[in-house]
């Protein structure tokens, strides 16, 4: 079954790990997550971001507090909730 995505809690999470040199081994370990359908390492005032699905709000807070809460190095994380998709990207493969 698919989930309808009004039925998702969708969320962008950005966060910094300290000591710098934790920033491969935290981005790694986040995309590992099943939740997770985009991570990268940035610059600014965050050194990963990640989008991140989950079936609830419910789930959503599980998810922050207990993965990403455990990752060794995430000091801080700041969320904003999608609160609705406007265009999503897709892979064209005639391009």
């Amino acid at each position: 079954m698919t989930a309808n995505p009004s039925d998702t809690a969708s969320a962008r999470c950005s966060g910094s790990p300290s000591p710098p040199s934790a920033l491969d081994a935290a981005g790694r370990k986040l995309a590992e997550h099943h939740e997770v359908r985009f991570a990268g390492a940035t610059t600014g005032r965050a050194n990963l971001v990640a989008t991140v699905a989950t079936s609830s709000t419910s789930e959503l807070y599980t998810y922050l507090s207990e993965k990403i809460g455990g990752l060794d190095g995430v000091q801080a994380v700041e969320t904003a909730l999608t609160l609705r998709h406007v265009k999503q990207l897709t892979y064209e493969p005639s391009r």
